[in-house]
């Protein structure tokens, strides 16, 4: 966050000169490796992803919540299918190479909720779930295809040909037992697959890998790669060492580049609409966030920074001047979104089922907002938290199955606005001076009560 400041902060041509801005940053970084020697620290080696899968076998991506886990393994998986189809992507400088593995992405809540609605049968294995729901029953294929792909798999999994993206393992519930899944994660590490001829099944090898690690020749054998939040010690119990890889913030440039495309791709979708307006200045969105210092400093995460430019577009080239119409419009934008997607579903869940619309969403996560910031809570909701969840992606998993906004800002906003609106009643200012006064002395709701002036 410092090093995007500074960039922001030198790059102001008005202040100061190329020469002088080079000579501030040599002079910092310096600085920074002085601090490390005279404190005997090692800085962090910095990896692409590709280098990280060049040089391990196995490796752990650690993250805050949305700082872009799920997308990297979607990236990571489309682009290594790619490959296996020799076609031109991303990851690999040319498409012969022998480094490709076939690709599976595993949502891990999937397996257990599978062996929760199973509990009565046998349970089946993480290796058996892997191959046998490889395409999680998506209606691309037909059950003929998902038969050979199963078989394909299995063949894969024996030939050590399989790079398997285990998502979210962080997100068990806290009352489902992981010694279990632990146990599968390290047999999977430490052993190689065999196929049992006389069962038609599966089986971990009698032999143990020597080298789980495998730095000479990562390419040998089946691959894993684990995605979890920092948050939380769900991996203290895997036998090997891997090693723990920590997604960055969202750099300057990296910011920069993200605008760039974004507005790239905004002019593209408008030759083809044939929208009327003049091309859009691709520097224009990164300028609009670079000098609003409240709105900057959420971009280090990458999805607030995709909430900020749909906002953007949504206002029609230019920001809020003020955070609170920043939140009023992304949340607008987000439950609009959920609401649409459930209309225009055949099965319409949020009518039906809960009788909701865009007032009472508005309303109930004001609620949400508001309790969260009275106390912590592990089991907050069932199923409205799986559509706020995954859906709206207005909430994140924090730990033992205990929910919290994206930002805290925007739980901040919501548990203002149920100050001054229920329901989507304004409240009369009885109720709203009471609301303040019984919160005023709470050093927690100090910015939520210095938002309700500026909502009113």
């Amino acid at each position: 966050m410092i090093d995007q400041w500074l960039n922001v902060v030198l790059s102001n041509k008005k202040i100061f000169t190329d020469d002088e801005a080079a000579a501030i940053k040599a002079k910092v970084n310096r600085l920074k490796q002085s601090i490390l020697e005279q404190n005997n620290f090692k800085e962090a080696r910095q990896y692409r992803i590709q280098q990280a899968y060049n040089e391990f076998k196995h490796f752990i991506v650690l993250g805050h919540p949305s700082s872009g886990k799920t997308t990297l393994s979607k990236w990571l998986v489309i682009n290594m299918a790619k490959q296996c189809l020799r076609e031109k992507n991303m990851f690999f400088d040319h498409i012969y190479s022998r480094k490709e593995k076939i690709p599976i992405l595993i949502l891990i809540w999937k397996y257990v909720d599978q062996v929760k609605e199973n509990l009565t049968e046998k349970k089946s294995t993480l290796l058996q779930f892997i191959y046998e729901n490889s395409t999680f029953n998506s209606t691309f294929f037909s059950d003929e295809e998902r038969i050979e792909l199963s078989f394909l798999m299995k063949e894969s999994l024996v030939e050590g040909n399989i790079l398997v993206i285990f998502e979210g393992l962080d997100e068990v519930p806290v009352h489902v037992d992981r010694s279990d899944l632990i146990k599968e994660i390290n047999t999977l590490l430490e052993r190689g697959i065999d196929y049992d001829v006389m069962h038609d099944k599966l089986t971990y090898s009698v032999h143990e890998q020597k080298d789980i690690h495998n730095t000479r020749d990562p390419t040998i054998g089946n691959r894993f790669i684990i995605t979890r939040r920092i948050e939380g010690n769900y991996f203290e119990d895997i036998k090997f060492f891997i090693p723990r890889l920590t997604i960055k913030d969202m750099s300057n440039n990296a910011l920069k580049l993200f605008c760039s495309s974004y507005m790239k791709c905004i002019n593209e979708i408008s030759v083809k609409t044939r929208r009327v307006g003049k091309e859009s200045n691709i520097d224009q969105l990164y300028d609009e966030i670079t000098q609003n210092k409240d709105i900057f400093h959420l971009t280090i995460n990458p999805q607030l920074a995709s909430g900020i430019a749909a906002v953007y577009n949504q206002c029609e080239g230019q920001l809020p001047e003020k955070r609170i119409d920043l939140y009023e419009k992304a949340i607008e934008k987000m439950i609009e979104r959920l609401v649409t997607l459930y209309i225009d579903s055949p099965t319409n869940y949020l009518d039906k089922n809960f009788q909701l619309n865009t007032t009472m969403l508005w309303s109930v996560l004001q609620q949400i907002a508001e309790y969260l910031h009275k106390e912590n809570i592990d089991e907050l909701i069932t199923e409205l938290v799986d559509i706020f969840k995954y859906q709206a992606g207005l909430l994140n998993e924090f730990g033992d199955n205990s929910f919290r906004f994206i930002h805290r800002t925007f739980q901040e906003y919501l548990a203002a606005k149920n100050i001054i609106i229920r329901y989507g009643i304004e409240q009369s200012e009885n109720m709203i001076y009471d609301s303040i006064r019984n919160n005023i002395n709470i050093p927690n709701w100090r910015v939520p009560l210095c938002m309700t002036f500026g909502i009113r």
